[in-house]
């Protein structure tokens, strides 16, 4: 008598995660429009203060040694025949919509990664049987068609780990990391692929570490003193451990802050101190639903004549009070009003999520560290070493204060000593 057993049930799916990024939309949109260009070398730059910054450049410029955040003066030094090209944000924010739009039409668990990728989730996508590969083409056709430029797509089991794919391929168009292969993938890649800054990464260089899986090989112990949040977080995607959790987001229309005076002001200071006010009235929701703008605008309504209406749209998505209100301001000088005000009204508009910076729980004093970090490497690349300082208390009985303590420029080794603590100048 023959007898049947109930087939066994089958293990769940593991979540898999698919990264699409457009590589160099700024120069790759002044190619497309001026076929000459291609070839040549390019930059896109970008005002600031002190100058222009290059924010893109070509593959050209590259191999003339021309980087990111260059002063266009040093650009040219490098590479005396270069065109520089102004960037245009609302162009490259459409651009950003029509990726995150075609990935929304293959699925709605989209999540922007910056405003040049997003990550996509892939359950429901592969049906059982089903290739993954597939559904990695299918994505970089839907990209290509809906943005009109080349795209790179990777598959794998988490959101860092697949975007470290797509900037492996090359030309390559997508690729499909085989489950159960991050560690094996990761660790014959050179160190510059993890998410470190620029000082680890010299660092390393210098003890002679220059793969991922030397890195791995670090005892965990050692990583937080001396490389700190990122590089322990580094250390831990070296070692297979990646966030597969694909959030989706809604874009939400807007925020509005408004503020009417009981009599017409006309004094810019009150009115920047107005403008500081509903920024900070701005601040407060997008932090509570971590979300950032892409774009303010100012509506001044005079006592005299037509509303002023201003816009800008904002290289970086911004979500902090003093940021808005940097840019706000810079509105209100842009308008170059004399006649008294009755109303003023701030809009937060293109708002996305804040991506970077992940609700956790059980880590949040070792996320806001990191973000700490991170903040201070930036002002070092910028500024100079000497910018942050750390100070440390030597002793302090000692009869002569330069005895008692001493600063040194801040390292991310020296982060956990208590009685050290930095600032910058």
């Amino acid at each position: 008598m023959s007898s049947t057993h109930p087939p066994s049930p089958t293990a769940p799916a593991l979540p898999r995660v698919v990264c699409a990024w457009l590589p160099h939309v700024p120069v790759a949109l002044a190619e497309r429009e001026d076929l000459r260009r291609m070839g040549r070398p390019v930059v896109v730059a970008t005002p600031e203060a002190l100058g222009f910054r290059v924010q893109d450049r070509s593959y050209t410029a590259h191999l003339a040694g021309v980087l990111p955040g260059m002063t266009v003066t040093e650009a040219r030094r490098l590479c005396p025949g270069l065109e520089v090209l102004p960037a245009r944000p609302e162009v490259y924010a459409t651009v950003f919509q029509a990726l995150l739009a075609a990935l929304n039409d293959i699925s709605p668990a989209v999540e922007p990664a910056d405003l040049a990728q997003g990550w996509l989730g892939t359950a429901g996508l592969v049906p059982r049987g089903g290739s993954e590969q597939t559904l990695a083409n299918a994505v970089l056709a839907a990209v290509r068609q809906a943005t009109d430029l080349d795209a790179r797509v990777g598959l794998a089991a988490g959101k860092l780990t697949s975007r470290i794919l797509t900037r492996y391929l090359g030309e390559r168009g997508s690729m499909v990391l085989p489950p159960g292969k991050e560690v094996l993938f990761l660790g014959g890649l050179p160190t510059h692929y993890l998410p470190l800054a620029t000082r680890t990464l010299t660092a390393l260089r210098e003890l002679g570490i220059i793969k991922v899986h030397q890195y791995a090989d670090l005892p965990q112990g050692g990583i937080l003193p001396r490389f700190g949040h990122a590089g322990l977080r580094a250390w831990r995607l070296a070692h297979g451990e990646d966030d597969p959790r694909v959030r989706p987001w809604t874009q939400e229309p807007l925020l509005e802050a408004v503020h009417a005076f009981p009599e017409p002001i006309a004094n810019h200071r009150s009115l920047e101190h107005h403008i500081g006010r509903l920024a900070a009235r701005l601040a407060g929701p997008l932090a509570r639903q971590f979300q950032m703008a892409g774009r303010l605008r100012l509506q001044i309504d005079l006592e005299r004549g037509q509303p002023l209406v201003l816009e800008r749209r904002l290289l970086t998505p911004l979500a902090g009070a003093n940021a808005l209100t940097t840019q706000a301001v810079a509105l209100l000088h842009q308008a170059g009003c004399r006649t008294p005000v009755e109303r003023l009204s701030l809009t937060a508009q293109g708002l996305c999520p804040t991506t970077a910076r992940q609700l956790n729980l059980f880590r949040q004093e070792e996320s806001a560290q990191e973000r700490i970090e991170t903040t201070l490497q930036r002002i070092q690349a910028r500024y100079g070493e000497a910018a942050v300082q750390q100070g440390q208390v030597l002793d302090p009985a000692a009869p002569l204060h330069e005895r008692r303590a001493m600063s040194r420029p801040w390292s991310p080794q020296h982060h956990a000593q208590p009685t050290s603590s930095a600032a910058a100048d």
